[in-house]
């Protein structure tokens, strides 16, 4: 479709240049410097505004190539961040024995502390 679109807006582009160099077609002098020469206005014109294009283009393009080698920088380091964010919270295949914060105390069991009271000293402000 993109394509399409763009096939598009080129040959409406196309015809405009066309319909506006048969009605401009008048004959001008141009002079720069020590250089004269004569044109037709529509050519002057088109050559003019393709000059400013390509003016455009060369000043914009260091930033271009700069955001590009910086958005690839920033994706590199991304992966590396999510690769070691995986890494640390990867399960471990530890016993019991081995992490004490695994383990619970035979009289702290999981039932037992749904059913306490909360904390008065911790209970938010409001």
């Amino acid at each position: 479709m993109r394509i399409t679109l763009g096939l598009i807006l080129a040959l409406l582009l196309a015809l405009v240049v066309t319909i506006f160099a048969v009605q401009n077609n008048a004959s001008v002098d141009i002079s720069f410097i020590a250089w004269k020469t004569t044109g037709s206005l529509a050519l002057v014109l088109m050559i003019t505004f393709a000059l400013g294009i390509l003016l455009g283009l060369l000043v914009s393009t260091p930033g271009s190539i700069r955001r590009r080698r910086q958005f690839a920088d920033l994706k590199k380091q991304l992966q590396s961040l999510e690769k070691e964010l995986e890494e640390a919270f990867k399960p471990a295949d530890l016993t019991p024995e081995e992490s004490p914060a695994l383990e619970t105390s035979p009289e702290e069991k999981p039932e037992d502390l749904v059913d306490q009271e909360p904390d008065p000293s911790i209970s938010s402000q409001t």
